[in-house]
């Protein structure tokens, strides 16, 4: 057993230090004498930390409302048609004379299109029907000369090609039945001339 008289090992430190130790530090220098930062030099870094990240945020929001506004002004509004229909026709009929086929199927599509109701439009559907026949597509051609013949004001000679050409396209198509109607109705209203000729020949050549 340890003696009561026995001496502590750790003694308190005299209250004299204590009371150097603190006023020490309360005017920002440690015990040892060096001086510790005071509260005013760390404050800025704290400040700044928001500053460097705000751009970051503000960035995307930028980019985002930017872009459907330059996609808008890229689309200029169709300006007015400075050729007019005449003209038009001529270009494609131009076309049509160079065997430039899709040159000229555009051109009468964008004129018949435009002036519906133009004197030259029935021509230009017939001659839509003649390119689109040249350049390989019956079906679209069919339509077109039918739309030529609904209107009634082909010529005669035209009229009758216009009903040669529509049965062709439906024999290329293996429509048989309309390709006997049609040439029917080409035999019945001009039983004379070239186009009755080859349409008589078309029925007893047909496969």
């Amino acid at each position: 057993m340890r003696s009561a008289a026995a001496t502590p090992r750790y003694a308190p430190a005299p209250t004299a230090t204590l009371t150097a130790s603190a006023n020490a530090m309360s005017h920002g220098r440690t015990p040892g004498g060096t001086t510790r930062p005071t509260p005013a030099t760390a404050a800025p870094l704290v400040e700044a930390a928001p500053v460097v990240a705000a751009p970051v945020v503000a960035a995307p929001a930028a980019v985002v409302t930017a872009a459907p506004a330059a996609v808008a002004a890229a689309a200029p509004a169709p300006g007015p048609d400075t050729l007019g229909p005449v003209q038009r026709y001529q270009l494609a009929f131009e076309a049509l004379r160079a065997a430039d086929y899709p040159r000229a199927v555009s051109g009468f599509e964008d004129m018949i299109t435009r002036y519906p109701d133009h004197a030259l439009a029935t021509n230009a559907r017939y001659w839509l029907g003649r390119s689109l026949l040249l350049q390989n597509e019956p079906a679209r051609a069919i339509e077109s000369f039918a739309g030529a013949l609904a209107t009634g004001t082909l010529e005669a000679g035209r009229a009758a090609d216009a009903l040669l050409k529509k049965a062709q396209a439906e024999l290329q198509l293996g429509r048989k039945d309309d390709a006997r109607t049609t040439v029917g109705m080409l035999l019945e209203r001009y039983p004379d001339g070239e186009p009755a000729r080859q349409a008589r020949a078309l029925l007893t050549t047909a496969p």
